[in-house]
């Protein structure tokens, strides 16, 4: 008899309640309730008060998730003992960071970490904040050190792989896209050969998905980042062209958050003009990035990917916004 395979199983929040009481010793009793189905967050009570449980995926971008959590969890420690503002973790009673707990697919880990009070919307004030707050992180993390594996934001992750993975999948279905992706990917692979030359400070551990959502805000003058699941080392870059690229894809910034983002970063950590000049050439390696890596989801856990995967019209809007994106910021020739 054939067994059956599980990709991805959600764990019964009784169970997980029970095993956060376990490994923690939380004051019961303790409850927990399912947040974010597609990331596995849950909101866990006690007596203690509120923290957030994160279950992890076996798999990140296409790699076993295992070997990468050490670092999001090294790295959030480090920014709390900064006194930088962002969720932490919180040991398990054995000191450890983070456990392993048996899933239907296999070994999946799991965290415990602080609650981040306050709500999400953004304004100028507050998006110039959270510039602040970026580079004071980016600049404290010059001297973080992992005993981690963790992602790296290089151009193979960021450029060449998700073009061979994008043409792979479209070769036959979209070739005209897959014919003007490998005009931009190669002009960008040209414009960005001087980033080995970009000023010390320029790259290092970055946030991964500062994409504007990931924090809390209480009143205009408090913040707190949380969610570090794509954090890794890379170009200081890919964090604000993360911003902009899900905030002011259109590059017209008709709200004016992305200068006040700007602003906030350059107020602590000023760019070189040659990092400025690169700001929309990252966009555009986000967009393919992000197009790249919902592929690898689909192709992974088939069940979870987004439903736009079998619909044409959201691949024309998504492939009709790589052709935006790079005309406002590069000609392929």
């Amino acid at each position: 008899m054939e067994h059956m395979q599980t990709e991805f199983s959600r764990i019964s929040s009784r169970y997980l309640a029970g095993l956060v009481q376990r490994e923690y010793g939380l004051p019961g009793p303790v409850h927990c309730r399912l947040m974010a189905p597609d990331r596995v967050l849950y909101e866990v009570c006690s007596a203690a008060g509120k923290a957030v449980l994160r279950v992890h995926e076996t798999l990140l971008l296409g790699r076993p998730a295992s070997p990468l959590v050490g670092f999001q969890y090294e790295w959030a420690c480090f920014l709390k003992q900064a006194d930088l503002p962002v969720s932490f973790p919180i040991p398990r009673r054995n000191g450890r960071l983070f456990g392993i707990l048996e899933a239907a697919e296999g070994e999946r880990c799991f965290g415990l970490w602080s609650h981040a009070d306050g709500d999400a919307p953004l304004t100028k004030e507050r998006t110039r904040l959270l510039g602040e707050t970026l580079a004071r992180v980016h600049m404290a993390s010059d001297s973080f050190q992992s005993s981690s594996d963790a992602l790296r934001y290089d151009l193979e992750a960021l450029l060449h792989g998700p073009q061979e993975q994008l043409g792979r999948f479209f070769a036959r279905s979209r070739p005209d896209d897959v014919r003007f992706l490998n005009g931009i990917c190669g002009a960008l692979s040209g414009r960005l050969q001087g980033l080995t030359k970009l000023p010390p400070g320029a790259s290092g551990p970055i946030w991964g998905d500062a994409n504007g959502s990931n924090q809390h805000f209480t009143g205009e003058a408090g913040i707190t980042f949380f969610d570090f699941e794509l954090a890794g080392f890379g170009w200081r870059l890919w964090d604000l062209a993360t911003f902009r690229w899900a905030r002011d894809r259109a590059m017209s910034d008709s709200e004016g958050l992305w200068q006040a983002l700007l602003a906030g970063y350059e107020s602590v950590r000023p760019l070189s003009g040659s990092e400025g000049q690169l700001i929309p050439h990252f966009v555009l390696l986000r967009h393919i990035w992000v197009l790249a890596s919902t592929v690898a989801d689909h192709v992974e856990f088939p069940e979870m990917a987004p439903i736009f995967l079998t619909v044409p019209e959201r691949w024309d809007r998504a492939f009709s916004e790589l052709r935006e994106i790079a005309a406002a910021g590069i000609d392929p020739g």
